[in-house]
């Protein structure tokens, strides 16, 4: 089963990604997919913003809505 997962990138980044993945003829997704499973198979601890993945605090509906809101 696919797993989807919604990051949020800022614009600098986000318009690089967009730029690479047109220019190599590969979509946003399988990029960023390529990126994760190069650094599981390096065998390397997971970066620090890695490991931090999934401990943010919020609603419990926030991975559901559209934009976040802190009230």
């Amino acid at each position: 089963m696919n797993h989807s997962l919604t990051v949020r990138f800022p614009p600098d980044l986000a318009e690089w990604l967009e730029r690479t993945a047109r220019l190599k003829g590969d979509s946003r997704s399988r990029m960023v997919r390529m990126a994760i499973e190069t650094a599981r198979a390096s065998g390397k601890q997971p970066q620090l913003v890695l490991s931090l993945a999934g401990v943010v605090e919020g609603p419990a509906n926030l991975s559901s809505r559209g934009s976040f809101s802190p009230n």
